[in-house]
């Protein structure tokens, strides 16, 4: 097996978030990454917490920010600062 690259990229036509996987020159798999994957890399919450707030989505409902912030993990502001650069995430050609 080879060496992988991994970039963030946004699907125009899904407009949809993406990681790709790359193998060289070989062939690209787009595997979507949602907000709270999106959180975990930025380090702004652990894999526990996103747990735990997946726990109280599923639980109440609404959105995953909305689950993050009821947890006390982040507050509203930087949710919402999160938000917009999750949404904004730039294409990326490899």
């Amino acid at each position: 097996m080879g060496t992988y690259d991994t970039v963030t990229e946004v699907d125009p036509l899904a407009g949809k978030t993406q990681h790709v996987k790359a193998e060289g020159s070989g062939a690209i798999r787009l595997m979507p990454i949602r907000f709270g994957e999106f959180l975990c890399q930025r380090q702004l919450i652990t894999e526990e917490q996103l747990l735990e707030a997946l726990g109280d989505h599923w639980s109440n409902g609404g959105k995953i920010g909305t689950a993050v912030e009821r947890q006390g993990f982040l507050d509203f502001d930087e949710i919402e600062r999160q938000a917009a650069a999750y949404h904004s995430l730039e294409t990326v050609e490899i």
